[in-house]
């Protein structure tokens, strides 16, 4: 997936939740199994890893309000979003699939 792409997922969950879908979430799933849940204030991604996101991310510029919220080993990792940048959070959201779902080296 492309930022492009990526940002105008940030868009419609943004524009559902403000014409009164507070529960919509936009998914994206690629080939490989690996997935991207997006509402208008949360990024959920698959989370392949036993490690916490702190180190597994480590690097990773977040935006500022863009804040941890939970996260299980091997399951999934969940963040909170301020609907400011569509961009900026596709940028990130970017950045943390290629830590998470890069193969192993």
């Amino acid at each position: 997936m492309d930022r492009d792409s990526l940002a105008a997922l940030f868009e419609e969950a943004i524009a559902r939740a403000s014409a009164g879908e507070h529960d919509a979430v936009v998914t994206w799933t690629a080939a490989d199994g690996h997935w991207v849940q997006i509402s208008w204030h949360v990024i959920n991604l698959a989370y392949p890893h036993r490690r916490s996101p702190d180190a597994v991310l480590a690097g990773v510029t977040r935006p500022e309000y863009v804040e941890l919220r939970e996260w299980a080993a091997d399951s999934h990792v969940t963040f909170d979003h301020g609907a400011h940048d569509p961009a900026a959070l596709a940028d990130f959201v970017l950045a943390c699939g290629e830590r998470l779902w890069r193969p192993a080296a």
